[in-house]
């Protein structure tokens, strides 16, 4: 539960960085491996 709520904490706090530092250079791309990582990362 704990290690739950430090993952969220920490998406809600990386993905706005991610989207601001990235949008204008890969919209989408960007966004996608941001999703694909935390996945890896969530599953082990």
């Amino acid at each position: 539960m704990l290690l739950s709520t430090i993952y969220l904490i920490l998406v809600f706090v990386s993905l706005p960085y991610f989207l601001l530092s990235n949008w204008y250079n890969h919209p989408f791309g960007e966004l996608l491996y941001w999703f694909r990582g935390w996945a890896h990362l969530l599953q082990g």
